[in-house]
């Protein structure tokens, strides 16, 4: 197959740049003349690109357009206004009301309290199906249509999303393009790609100096520092973990403590969490359940029953927007996409490891905290993990 051009270029006769359009080779080549045709009228200074003059004019006029939003402190370079706000804190965010998350535009907000009232305002006038955002409606009507509007200059090959032409044209184009080293995904620029390979390497390079809580992001790290106020934090008196809430560090610390203060009422068996008491009672019958019809199996909660129904009739609506499976339930999709994306959402507190599943990350934080929450009833020797218990269990006939 041959190596498409990702669209006309125009190299640079003094050097092996390339550049997409003229305008951006013409500023280039300044580089190597080194004319300044750009002249303040004030000063007779000369510039070489038009957004300098224009910025140097500032120093004349004592114009300061970037206004910071919270103190009011003008700057003339909408740089020095980032670090000021970064510096100093003064972000404004709008918060949801119905719950604890923060953004940086009112549109998004308004756009997330669509999940809590669960409207959804656009209505394809095909099918009748309702969408929260327009542009979610947009992209479906090309479904119904057929059309596709995104074009290749190149091949002619059309794209019903922009994302599927942006894919093609890196894909037929790899000598003008990153790829990562770790899966098959490529990128226009260099720091799109380190960026990337953050999420295989786990590095998370920006620490907080309060928490030592890590993030893979410089803007992971300034909206934690902005959204959470640390005289309010709990910390674990057992290990260096912090909390948001009490009720979270009450939970957390029963497992230093081996406390277990849920009971049931009716075998008088004791746990640590309450879900757990739930789950007990469910399955042995020592409270309201919900029974599925096929098989004997109970559940707490309806929407574990339903669920569980996709088993018998063999419906599998999650389908992985990258391959051909499908699954019971969104939690498994959303789960399996990251074998795909290389994402790992849960990092640990104490070092820069990330995980890309929760429960896994829990049994990590034991190797830092020792904790060794699952214990055999017969010998009393405790372990990190329920299957190693269960694997004792077995092996000295424990059971």
């Amino acid at each position: 197959m041959p190596v498409l051009s990702k669209a006309k270029y125009y190299k640079c006769p003094y050097c092996s740049k390339v550049f997409p359009f003229k305008s951006k080779l013409n500023q280039h080549i300044l580089v190597h003349t080194g004319e300044k045709p750009f002249q303040c009228s004030i000063c007779n200074q000369n510039f070489q690109r038009k957004s300098k003059l224009k910025r140097h004019i500032f120093v004349h006029t004592g114009e300061r357009p970037f206004q910071c939003s919270v103190c009011n402190k003008g700057f003339t370079q909408k740089e020095h206004l980032k670090y000021h706000q970064a510096s100093n804190n003064h972000f404004k965010f709008y918060k949801c009301l119905h719950c604890s998350r923060f953004f940086s535009s009112k549109y998004y907000l308004n756009r997330h309290l669509l999940d809590h009232t669960g409207e959804k305002p656009f209505k394809c006038s095909i099918c009748n199906k309702n969408f929260k955002c327009k542009s979610n409606l947009d992209r479906h009507i090309l479904v119904h249509t057929g059309e596709k509007p995104f074009k290749c200059s190149v091949c002619h090959k059309n794209f019903q999303r922009k994302e599927g032409l942006k894919y093609h044209q890196l894909m037929s184009n790899l000598s003008k393009c990153y790829k990562c080293p770790h899966c098959s995904k490529f990128f226009s620029r260099k720091s799109n790609l380190d960026q990337h390979i953050l999420v295989h390497t786990g590095e998370r390079p920006f620490k907080c100096s309060i928490c030592n809580k890590s993030f893979q992001r410089k803007e992971g790290l300034k909206y934690h520092q902005v959204t959470t106020n640390f005289s309010k934090c709990y910390k674990c008196p057992h290990c260096l973990r912090l909390f948001s809430c009490k009720s979270k560090l009450d939970r957390h610390i029963r497992v230093h403590t081996g406390e277990k203060p849920f009971k049931c009422s009716v075998c008088n068996q004791n746990y640590t969490r309450k879900e757990g008491l739930k789950y007990h009672q469910v399955t042995y019958n020592h409270l309201k359940c919900y029974k599925c019809p096929h098989c004997p199996k109970n559940f707490p909660f309806q929407s574990k029953l339903n669920r569980h129904i996709f088993v018998h009739t063999g419906e599998k609506p999650y389908q992985c927007p990258y391959c051909p499976k499908k699954f019971y339930s969104k939690f498994e999709l959303v789960r399996h996409t990251r074998v795909h994306t290389g994402e790992k959402p849960f990092g640990c507190d104490l070092c820069s490891r990330s995980f890309k599943i929760k429960s896994t990350l829990d049994i990590h934080i034991r190797s830092h905290t020792g904790e060794k929450p699952f214990q055999c009833d017969k010998c009393h020797q405790s372990f990190k993990r329920k299957d190693s218990l269960f694997y004792h269990k077995v092996k000295n006939k424990h059971l």
